[in-house]
């Protein structure tokens, strides 16, 4: 019987592992997603796609734009809108790396990669991050967890 109850708790953390990355956007669908949210921002406008990038239409799975000026200061977070207004420029992930100032030197567009807590696993996982400069002052960026 402990068995069957082993068996069953085994296959039940291997669906939602299967569940999980199934669900899951991949680094080519955070590219992308940039490249949709800065060609928004370049069509209306700082504020309002700002404000857009807010709301749950700007959201897919754990992808969401950020944005941070030269400055440090966060201009948008679509996960976490609290973070909004914060210096950000010293951000570390869990290896002490500066992942902002890493995403401000980015002259055009590239990416970024660090280790993150994802909130949907609970653990700490490898990340890439797509960085755009849309304006000289601002980046936009969407990122996406490596598969394991």
């Amino acid at each position: 019987m402990k068995f069957a109850g082993f068996l069953a708790a085994l296959t039940a953390l291997a669906i939602s592992t299967i569940a999980l990355s199934a669900d899951r956007a991949t680094r080519d669908e955070a590219k992308a997603y940039c490249m949709k949210a800065a060609a928004h921002y370049r069509d209306i406008g700082a504020v309002k796609a700002f404000a857009d990038f807010q709301t749950p239409a700007w959201r897919d799975r754990e992808l969401y734009v950020l944005g941070v000026n030269n400055e440090g200061i966060q201009v948008v977070h679509g996960a976490n809108p609290a973070m909004v207004g914060r210096n950000v420029i010293d951000m570390r992930d869990v290896d002490g790396k500066l992942t902002n100032r890493e995403m401000l030197a980015v002259k055009e567009e590239g990416w970024v990669e660090y280790q993150w807590h994802n909130p949907a696993s609970g653990s700490v996982e490898a990340k890439a991050t797509y960085v755009i400069r849309v304006s000289p002052d601002t980046i936009l960026a969407v990122g996406a967890y490596k598969p394991n």
